[in-house]
C-alpha cells in the first residue's frame, strides 16, 4: 500500500488534466491507464531482460498462479483469484508444477536415492544377496541409525562382485 499511496498523493495529481474522475492509474497524458498500455509496456521489459519468452501480464499471472500451487495453494483458492468460472481452466496449472513433483519425490522417495546398482538389485538382476541402503533421514540398519558409512560399504560390496 506504501507504493500505491506514493503514488497516488505525489504523482498521480500531476497527472490529472482537467475535471478529476477518479480514476486510480493515470497514463502521462491524464488518460485512464488501459491494460492493453499495461501489457504493451510490460512486454517490452520482458524483452529487454531477454528471459526466453514471450508475452506480458499473462506471463506474470501464469507465474504467479504456478508459483502458489507450487508452494502450496489449493487450486480452488487460485480458481478464484483468477477469476476462472471452470476449475478446468484452472486445472491447467497442476500440469506445469511436475518440476515440483520430481524434486519433491527426489527429496521424500526412499528410492530416489539408490545408486544404478542398487536399482538392479530391486529389480532382481544384481549378483548381490545383501539389500541396499537407500539414504534418507531416519531409516534404521536394525536397532542402529543408518550411517554414510554404510551406504559407501553397500557400494564397495557391489564394487568387489563385479
Amino acid at each position: 500500500m506504501y507504493w500505491i499511496n506514493r503514488y497516488y498523493y505525489e504523482v498521480r495529481p500531476e497527472l490529472v488534466l482537467g475535471v478529476d474522475d477518479g480514476t486510480l492509474f493515470l497514463n502521462y497524458n491524464g488518460q485512464p491507464f488501459r491494460p492493453e498500455d499495461l501489457s504493451r509496456r510490460v512486454g517490452i521489459y520482458i524483452k529487454k531482460a531477454n528471459v526466453g519468452k514471450q508475452g506480458a501480464c499473462h506471463l506474470f499471472r501464469h507465474t504467479l498462479a504456478t508459483l502458489m500451487l507450487e508452494n502450496g495453494a489449493d487450486v480452488r483458492y487460485i480458481q478464484e483469484m483468477l477469476g476462472h468460472t471452470s476449475l478446468k481452466t484452472t486445472q491447467i496449472y497442476t500440469q506445469v508444477s511436475i518440476r515440483q513433483l520430481k524434486t519433491i519425490h527426489t527429496k521424500t522417495h526412499p528410492g530416489a536415492n539408490f545408486t544404478p546398482k542398487q536399482r538392479e538389485w530391486l529389480e532382481g538382476k544384481g549378483k548381490s544377496n545383501k539389500q541396499p541402503v537407500a539414504k534418507g533421514k531416519g531409516q534404521q540398519k536394525g536397532n542402529q541409525a543408518i550411517t554414510e558409512d554404510d551406504y559407501i560399504l553397500w557400494d564397495d560390496e557391489m564394487d568387489e562382485e563385479d
